[in-house]
């Protein structure tokens, strides 16, 4: 489909990738130097949700690829890493892992977590990975916020390295890489409910900081960390030994759910909060000034929970929602401001709380999906266009309406690889709440996909009722599905999903709760790559101190979980 700007024809050569300066980079390895040039990893929440396939790397120019990484990394894991990792161990059946390696690597306390309601299933992790196919274990690192106010006296974001159990890494595995206390204010906790953002280069990241569970209004932090600082007990203060952390209080209001977008070509960040407005902050990774506010608009109404926010960077056009409706903006860059304008409004439902998940974009046929809980007669999943206009809006139930939070899907590789492919999503049954798998395809057009809305495979994921995190998909030797779900258990699922009678291929118990939000680190047939990694929704038996459950911090490998 054509994308009104010029095309790249054909195979694009990884010189040009190189050109970019963006996939392909001489790593600067957080607090070790310059490093030979290899392919980085830098993964958060919004790689999940920015769906970029082959289509999109094909039509891209130069400028595009430079605008948002996401988007040449994305290219660069799907059709570069497992040819260069096939070809580093041509004696071995790649991705190929023993025994061993089935088993949990490793499940650590998050300390004095703020556990009177769970931990947000939308809460991601962050990694910064030295390469898509070497596992280093000094450098490394993955990122957890934490539920915790001042008066715990512990760290509210802390970082782990030496990751990888079955390789040099040296005890203890995994190992506190920096632990800091950041925030203020009252005996309620400073919590950082939503998902980290790191900077390219690992060295800086961003967080919003819900200051006394809201009522001390939202504040946004770029942090800059320093190795060794901090353990999660005795959390540093950045400003010392060259760490540091610049801020700016953007909202009167909490945050209960808005993790912050990062347009890293413009250096802005976007993010919503609790009286309804969408805000841009910036200046955000490698200043020397605070951020500012630059720029907002009014989505809902004060007291709104917006989602995270979505943009395509290519036409700088952002998603949100306020719960009941879903919105669309266009956003344009001035000196030290940003405006947004040509607003889109779908009204979905008469929950105010009926869409609690950031929305899914379909980059490469430019359209986004939606995932609603109770709307007015059913769970739905949405597709709409970027305009949102009526006639290219699609709908398919997902199950009974009700007040169990319907989360994010996620696409198969095959639709990635422009093949058309699976949509899966975390529904209900007809009659109850326990949930289900709904597996929706694709069919050809002409040259487009067409979303098949009806016609879906519905498998079973549990006899009980419960909530799942929202879904991750990632293909290494095969491709994968995980998701964590409130009886405490993760799920690997094998795609294609071939009929309704598939069941989950792997599952891991004893995770209280179930997942927050599940990130992979990389593909790879060197052994301990190929890992996923999540926070657990409640205090869990799998890291418990002094006989004391604990929420975790969770390891376990994508081919098998235990």
């Amino acid at each position: 489909m054509s994308r009104g700007h010029p095309k790249w024809v054909g195979f694009i050569p990884v010189a040009v990738v190189l050109a970019a300066g963006i996939v392909l980079v001489t790593a600067q390895a957080p607090g070790q130097g310059a490093m030979a040039p290899r392919f980085p990893i830098v993964r958060d929440w919004s790689h999940r949700y920015l769906a970029y396939g082959n289509a999109s790397f094909r039509a891209a120019t130069l400028s595009q690829l430079q605008r948002d990484p996401r988007l040449a990394a994305a290219w660069v894991q799907r059709n570069v890493i497992g040819a260069l990792a096939s070809a580093s161990a041509p004696g071995r059946q790649p991705w190929r892992r023993n025994s061993l390696t089935l088993k949990r690597d490793w499940a650590v306390s998050l300390g004095n977590v703020d556990t009177s309601t769970p931990v947000p299933k939308e809460h991601f992790p962050a990694m910064w990975g030295a390469s898509f196919t070497n596992p280093d274990c000094a450098n490394d690192f993955v990122v957890f916020g934490i539920r915790a106010g001042q008066a715990t006296g512990q760290a509210n974001i802390v970082a782990f390295n030496n990751l990888y159990l079955y390789t040099t890494c040296s005890a203890p595995v995994p190992q506190t890489m920096w632990a800091y206390y950041v925030g203020g204010g009252g005996s309620d906790p400073d919590q950082v409910r939503t998902s980290p953002v790191l900077s390219l280069d690992g060295k800086e990241v961003a967080f919003v900081e819900d200051r006394d569970k809201g009522s001390g209004g939202a504040y946004f932090h770029v942090l800059k960390w320093v190795a060794g600082q901090g353990t999660i007990g005795s959390p540093a203060t950045p400003g010392s030994g060259g760490s540091s952390v610049r801020s700016v209080k953007y909202s009167d209001s909490g945050n209960l759910r808005s993790s912050p977008f990062v347009d890293y070509w413009n250096n802005v960040a976007f993010v919503g909060a609790d009286d309804g407005k969408l805000y841009a902050i910036g200046p955000v990774f490698n200043a020397t000034s605070n951020p500012a506010v630059l720029g907002f608009v009014e989505v809902g109404s004060v007291g709104a929970h917006l989602t995270s926010p979505v943009m395509d960077p290519n036409e700088n056009r952002i998603f949100i929602s306020d719960g009941s409706s879903l919105h669309s903006y266009l956003v344009s860059y001035g000196t030290n401001s940003v405006t947004f304008s040509d607003p889109k409004t779908y009204l979905i439902s008469g929950d105010a709380e009926a869409i609690q998940d950031a929305a899914l974009v379909d980059v490469d046929r430019r359209r986004v999906f939606w995932f609603a809980r109770k709307t007015f007669l059913t769970a739905l999943a949405i597709e709409t266009d970027y305009s949102f206009t009526s006639t290219a809006t699609k709908t398919a139930s997902i199950g009974q309406s009700s007040e169990t939070t319907i989360r994010a899907g996620a696409f198969d590789d095959d639709h990635y690889s422009g093949k058309g492919g699976q949509l899966h999503v975390c529904g209900k049954a007809s009659d109850s709440d326990q949930p289900r798998l709904y597996t929706f395809g694709f069919f050809q057009s002409g040259n487009e996909w067409v979303w098949n809305n009806s016609t879906y495979y519905v498998n079973t994921i549990a006899t009980t009722a419960g909530e799942c995190s929202p879904l991750t998909t990632f293909k290494s030797d095969k491709d994968r599905l995980f998701l964590g779900f409130e009886g405490g258990v993760i799920q690997m699922w094998e795609l294609p999903v071939t009929s309704s009678a598939d069941r989950a291929d792997q599952s891991a118990s004893g995770y209280n709760g179930g997942s927050a939000g599940i990130i992979v680190d990389n593909r790879s047939s060197t052994a301990e790559a190929n890992n996923i990694y999540f926070q657990t929704v409640l205090a869990s038996s799998a890291c418990a101190e002094n006989g004391t459950n604990k929420v975790c911090a969770v390891k376990l490998t994508q081919s098998g979980l235990q």
